[in-house]
């Protein structure tokens, strides 16, 4: 694919993202692959059933089929190999496991043969402690296997799409919620405070309550986010006040970014300015919201103990914690892929969790 092209697709990822409307440039990605279809995926972490699902095809199909696909999921031998990915992860599932090892399955019957699936690459896009995201294209029997030509242009492509859906993410959380009291409650992987243009606090949530009590960063007062550091109190006061208000069309977010070098603690505070019409706290009030993400310091010794862990096992899970992929892994610890999935698979048993969101949220739980 010439660089132009690319870089025409890549925008358009990033506009479609914004928009929130996946269609065309899903379609592009099916035509560019040579694929008869394309899936894309969203789910709550703590749900099966898709919050988005956008289908394409290059043919008609009987829609119960697709039905009776989503409603039984669990049984797909490639979704099963998913569930062991991480985010990140772009895979040969077709490769991994060919679909003569279960064309006797009800499932083959059902579903792959009247919706002509034979070969698959697809990936993890996003696996959070809120959403799980993956997507996947198709070929037929009658299609050529895909080749390592179409592997590298998902791969250079793929990022690029995990980014866009994670900005799409934020601004449904931040702009389409009816009260800023109900996407406040709903965001629980960062700290959410609701401010006006003084820095007063208006509304936060609890993972944000707990950090203004806990950190060091802040000062003890909760009617106002103060920190600490003088300087950087200023510059926060400074950006707070200048976004505390949406115009326009486009979203501007600012960043600060703190550095804690003796406990190893990194923040991050994003201020995002929000429009009067999605609060329910008078017109005339100007406001934004103020994001924070804590790298939080885990008791990684307890952890390995409640759960028996070995220490392969422990190594695993900290660089999944880290966000590092199957193929990060399987390099960081010199091992194979197939091997960091099967040490997955027995961390999941032992936790008693079964996707790496679940995972997350059980780790979080042993922050210090």
């Amino acid at each position: 694919m010439e660089n132009r092209s690319l870089s025409l697709l890549i925008g358009k990822i990033y506009d479609r993202g914004i928009r929130g409307d996946w269609l065309d440039v899903l379609e592009d990605i099916m035509l560019l692959s040579k694929s008869n279809k394309i899936f894309y995926i969203v789910r709550a972490s703590n749900c099966l059933k898709p919050i988005i699902y956008e289908f394409i095809t290059g043919f008609d199909y009987d829609r119960n089929v697709l039905e009776s696909y989503i409603n039984n999921i669990e049984k797909d031998p490639w979704y099963q190999i998913a569930k062991l990915s991480l985010q990140g992860d772009l895979l040969r599932y077709s490769e991994l496991l060919p679909v003569s090892s279960f064309s006797a399955s009800q499932i083959y019957k059902d579903v792959f043969i009247p919706m002509r699936t034979h070969h698959c690459i697809g990936g993890v896009l996003l696996r959070n402690e809120n959403y799980e995201a993956t997507f996947a294209i198709n070929r037929g029997a009658e299609d050529p296997p895909y080749s390592d030509d179409d592997f590298e242009f998902l791969e250079l492509i793929m990022p690029h799409l995990s980014r866009a859906l994670a900005i799409s993410l934020e601004l449904q959380t931040y702009k389409n919620i009816a009260t800023i009291a109900e996407g406040i409650s709903r965001n629980s992987s960062k700290a959410i405070i609701l401010c006006d243009k003084a820095a007063n606090i208006l509304q936060l949530n609890s993972r944000a309550s707990t950090l203004l009590t806990q950190s060091g960063y802040f000062s003890s007062n909760k009617k106002s986010l103060n920190l600490n550091i003088d300087y950087i109190d200023r510059k926060l006061n400074d950006i707070i006040a200048n976004n505390a208000i949406f115009s326009g069309d486009n979203v501007r977010c600012r960043q600060v970014l703190l550095l804690n070098v003796i406990q190893h603690e990194t923040l991050l505070i994003e201020v995002t300015p929000l429009m009067r019409k999605y609060t329910d706290l008078g017109e005339n009030l100007d406001c934004c919201l103020v994001a924070i993400t804590a790298e939080m310091n885990l008791d990684w010794n307890s952890f390995q103990s409640e759960f028996s862990l070995t220490e392969k096992e422990l190594q695993v899970t900290q660089l999944v914690y880290s966000k590092k992929r199957v193929s990060d892994i399987a390099q960081l610890l010199t091992i194979k892929e197939n091997t960091v999935r099967t040490h997955l698979q027995n961390i999941y048993s032992k936790v008693r969790v079964s996707t790496q969101s679940e995972l997350i949220v059980t780790l979080n739980l042993f922050s210090r």
